[in-house]
């Protein structure tokens, strides 16, 4: 019998988008501030920003995070993405760092 609608890692079609939106859900509005108080992206340069994110980033991160035992180290907030904000240069700029 030939499995249809089966997604990356074995995962169905609904849990695949219930994983993605939780990640769209827990970095979107992070990132989108960041550029913001950054003061240096036009609205343009916001908009795809954000689209690489949602569209190459999170639905790579794969499953949501299960319930831990204890609080991940990878990142302080626990998250597998550390979004930080760099004033160091002459041009404030946003930067993101994956922790795989």
């Amino acid at each position: 019998m030939i499995a249809k609608n089966v997604e990356l890692n074995g995962l169905d079609p609904a849990t695949r988008a219930l994983d993605i939106l939780y990640w769209k859900n827990h970095c979107i509005k992070q990132l989108e501030s960041l550029l913001c108080a950054a003061d240096s992206y036009s609205t343009a340069d916001k908009a795809a920003q954000l689209r690489i994110l949602s569209e190459s980033v999170l639905p790579n991160l794969g499953p949501r995070p299960s319930k831990a035992i204890g609080p991940s180290y990878l990142t302080q907030s626990g998250s597998l993405i550390q979004l930080s904000l760099s004033t160091t240069s002459s041009k404030t700029a946003s930067d993101i760092a994956g922790r795989f």
